[in-house]
């Protein structure tokens, strides 16, 4: 997946930041993006989103 169906597929389901200000995720990715960085601390105890991302792709 480019950065570009990433882009699309966030704005068609309403991704938006966790911070509280509701601002549009989509909007912070650029096709200038070639790497995304995560911290992988997860806010709740049973989220495993981010260990699960980086477990299928990362490299």
């Amino acid at each position: 997946m480019d950065i570009k169906e990433l882009q699309k597929i966030m704005q068609e389901n309403g991704v938006v930041g966790a911070g509280g200000a509701g601002f549009p995720t989509y909007m912070k990715l650029t096709d200038k993006a070639d790497t995304i960085l995560m911290n992988c601390a997860e806010c709740e105890p049973l989220l495993k989103l981010h260990r699960q991302l980086l477990e299928k792709h990362a490299y």
